[in-house]
């Protein structure tokens, strides 16, 4: 979604526009304070899906007050 300004995200984040092509711009984080720590995450092979959904994998727990209530309850 950021391409249609692909030019001022490059000078913002000092990507060279003329020889490198962007992508794909994905949110690392999302922060409340600056009580910065690391974020308790499942093990990534728990979760990740290779080469197709593998229904034997759980769920990632939600993330409270990110997306709200999804359960559809």
């Amino acid at each position: 979604m950021h391409l249609a300004r692909e030019r001022e995200v490059a000078e913002l984040l000092s990507i060279p526009y003329d020889t490198v092509q962007q992508v794909c711009l994905s949110p690392l984080a999302f922060t409340r304070g600056s009580g910065f720590k690391p974020a308790l995450r499942p093990d990534p092979e728990d979760v990740i899906h290779w080469d197709g959904w593998q229904p034997d994998k759980p769920l990632p727990p939600p993330v409270a007050g990110i997306l709200g209530d999804r359960t559809g309850v």
